[in-house]
């Protein structure tokens, strides 16, 4: 499945640790309740119920409105529907949580490639990579687009190779998948790889206080 580019093709069940309740009270926490939300949300997307998994992120955000991953995952249903905009809304409310979120920065950056900013998406990439200097697939995807970008500002041979070098080096934490070219290039002086945990609707423990 394309976001433009790509996003993923189903929704993998994320693995959260269960939240305990407190030993003085049978009574749960918002953020226990928003945890336990944000599962089932994940249990409906995987299903391929996405208007309950919206409805369970959204409830998720009003018992905790600082989810980032509440945020994210519903930037990723955007994502997946081309709705660009609301994906970029979604995802910018994740990183005001969370500025150094890297599958948020990396998705954000598919979006922004896909509406045409491409100086936004170098930017967003770079902040992936940063965030976390083991991304496989931000690094993959930044040399993809500085090698077959139409534009010759951004297009740029030598990083790119360098960048699909440092992609390649990188040891893989999920199946990798060939990905071709948003422009259609017949020929590319790198393969591309994309990690497809990276497109999965997210969930952590939700740390209760």
């Amino acid at each position: 499945v394309k976001a433009h580019r790509t996003v993923s093709a189903a929704a993998a069940l994320a693995v959260v640790a269960a939240l305990g309740l407190s030993a003085c009270s049978t009574e749960k926490t918002d953020a226990q309740k928003a945890s336990e939300t944000l599962n089932k949300g994940i249990e409906a997307q995987n299903k391929g119920d996405i208007r309950t998994a919206s409805n369970l992120y959204n409830e998720t955000l009003r018992l905790d409105p600082r989810n980032k991953f509440a945020f994210y995952n519903l930037g990723l249903i955007a994502q997946n529907a081309k709705d660009y905009r609301t994906a970029e809304t979604n995802y910018d409310l994740s990183l005001s949580v969370d500025p150094v979120y890297s599958p948020a920065l990396y998705n954000l950056a598919i979006v922004e490639t896909a509406v045409d900013d491409k100086e936004a998406a170098v930017e967003l990439y770079e902040r992936a990579i940063a965030s976390n200097p083991k991304y496989a697939n931000a690094y993959a995807d930044r040399g993809w687009l500085l090698a077959t970008c139409p534009d010759a500002k951004f297009r740029d041979g030598k990083k790119a190779v360098a960048s699909a070098t440092k992609a390649c080096a990188k040891p893989p934490t999920t199946i990798w998948a060939r990905r071709r070219s948003p422009w259609k290039s017949r020929t590319s002086p790198i393969r591309r790889f994309r990690l497809r945990q990276s497109s999965r609707a997210t969930s952590r423990p939700t740390r209760s206080f």
